[in-house]
């Protein structure tokens, strides 16, 4: 059984059995050699721009946008909403950082309300493309719809059969 421990917090992380092995679980980071969890990439991004902030500003603020910006550049697709929960902070504060660090994001078109979505309901067609349109969303915790439409251009790409 794969495992994981966080070079700063020592917390460790396993995949239970017969579930896909990830490269890095959710959330987790490698820089250089070492791995970092969620919660110490986070601290050291509040830690990082509470350094570089000017003596006067307050810590508050510097704080909820160094997260805002963090799970921005974590995952952009999720909308200002859900961006501002993760981060403790108000979807108007990840709407001025959206706005200044733009270029550095993807563009990906307006933000998903079920993130990875698209890349769960691929992987669940590719491993069986056979099942039914609610099965598969069922299995990718989303709506058949999403199903449907990555279906479709799946198959016309002819990169999963077609379903008999």
């Amino acid at each position: 059984m794969p495992e994981w421990t966080c070079a700063s917090c020592s917390v460790r992380t396993t995949i239970a059995p017969g579930h896909p092995v990830p490269d890095l679980p959710a959330g987790w980071t490698r820089q250089g050699g070492n791995l970092r969890c969620l919660a110490c990439g986070r601290a050291a991004a509040v830690e990082a721009a509470l350094a570089a902030a000017d003596s006067k500003a307050k810590p508050g603020r510097v704080k909820g946008e160094a997260l805002a910006r963090f799970e921005l550049l974590r995952n952009p697709e999720r909308t200002d909403a859900m961006i501002a929960k993760a981060a403790g902070t108000y979807a108007a504060v990840v709407r001025g950082v959206r706005s200044e660090i733009a270029a550095q994001l993807p563009t990906t078109g307006r933000p998903s309300r079920n993130p990875g979505a698209g890349r769960r309901v691929e992987a669940e067609l590719r491993r069986d493309p056979h099942r039914s349109n609610v099965e598969i969303a069922r299995a990718a915790d989303t709506g058949d719809q999403t199903v449907s439409r990555l279906r479709r251009r799946l198959e016309a790409a002819g990169e999963i059969e077609r379903r008999r």
